[in-house]
């Protein structure tokens, strides 16, 4: 960061827990968790990430596929045998899918210790990591078993961003287009106009976009941490159209990224359908997204009917209705139920 400059931590309450983000230069020992009383878990990707004199640690697939019962078991054995008591921290450096698999753990273990997460994806530092949601897949169903936990700290430290795929660093940029698109139309402007380099150019650059994501998502959730009013349902803008991709092509072909890309597109096009989402909002965010270079037409790999009968599935139905995330424009968001056929003639066109 330019002149040693660390931007100023972020605090957050969710419901009666408090949450605190800390941006770092360089990831230390002590960010990586005490020596005792304490378990640190990183999957084979992140484990090298660790500075000399950090706790020996857990290591663990993290791969959709090993978002399960099973590596929830490892970690919670694991801290078992080191016999954490009530007092402990749980500490995760690591992606998307090993942050929700720590945070549940962490969240059941001993009925609850604390949780400290190190995301290294842009994914897990725009979304995943802050706001409490836990949670493992089941039976073909993305995040169906889960709790609210939130952390009691974040560490964002950018210099994990380095050590990403060109395509998993790109497919993160989705989360910050759908963060931006949900109330703050100044970053939706410096990503028309930066693009890919809004996060890759500098650390300065990155922490702003991931501080100003991480704005807009902690005051979306700190109005709703448990999901009853439904005011953090808009956080998950594409993500019905998002999860059944990933489960109807096998959690496999498209990363999560791609997949909400391609369903904030669909999400665009249903509102226009359906009259709520006037043409030039549509036209810009999937102007945005194509010139992120973000894939938009799924093809033959998702077949309508088979993508409805996963949807059915979705945790945001309500009485056997679908209900979609859906825009009147940027920081405009809403829900609404909407009728079979209307998905089903959405995801028709854009197979063509």
């Amino acid at each position: 960061m330019a002149g040693g400059a660390v931007p100023a931590d972020l605090a957050f309450r969710f419901g009666s827990t408090a949450s605190a983000v800390r941006f770092v230069q360089a990831l230390r020992p002590a960010d990586a968790g005490p020596p005792d009383n304490a378990l640190l878990v990183c999957d084979r990707h992140t484990a090298p990430l660790l500075p000399a004199g950090a706790p020996a640690p857990l290591v663990i697939e993290a791969e959709e596929a090993d978002k399960d019962w099973l590596a929830v078991a490892r970690v919670i054995d694991a801290a078992h045998r080191a016999g954490l008591d009530r007092g402990a921290r749980l500490t995760a450096l690591g992606g998307g899918v090993l942050c929700d698999v720590v945070a549940f753990a962490a969240s059941v273990y001993l009925r609850g210790v604390r949780l400290v997460l190190i995301p290294t994806t842009l994914v897990a530092m725009v979304d995943a990591a802050v706001g409490g949601k836990t949670g493992i897949d089941y039976a073909g169903r993305k995040n169906l078993i889960g709790s609210f936990y939130p952390a009691a700290e974040v560490v964002i430290w950018p210099g994990a961003l380095r050590s990403l795929p060109a395509r998993q660093l790109a497919a993160g940029m989705a989360e910050v287009v759908k963060t931006a698109l949900l109330g703050d139309l100044g970053l939706v402007e410096v990503l028309e106009r930066d693009g890919g380099a809004a996060v890759t150019g500098d650390a300065d650059a990155a922490c702003s976009v991931i501080r100003r994501c991480l704005q807009v998502k902690g005051g979306i959730v700190a109005a709703d941490p448990t999901e009853r009013t439904g005011r953090r349902d808009v956080l998950n803008l594409g993500h019905t159209f998002a999860h059944a991709l990933e489960a109807v092509t096998g959690f496999g072909p498209w990363n999560h990224g791609e997949a909400v890309a391609w369903g904030i597109a669909r999400a665009m096009d249903l509102g226009a359908r359906l009259g709520d989402t006037p043409g030039e909002h549509r036209t810009r965010v999937l102007a945005l997204l194509r010139s992120l270079r973000f894939r938009l037409q799924a093809g033959a790999e998702a077949p309508p009917e088979e993508m409805v009968a996963a949807m059915a599935a979705d945790k945001k139905r309500r009485g056997g209705q679908l209900r979609f995330v859906l825009q009147r424009g940027v920081g405009d968001t809403f829900v609404r139920a909407v009728d079979r056929a209307d998905v089903l003639e959405v995801l028709a066109a854009a197979a063509r």
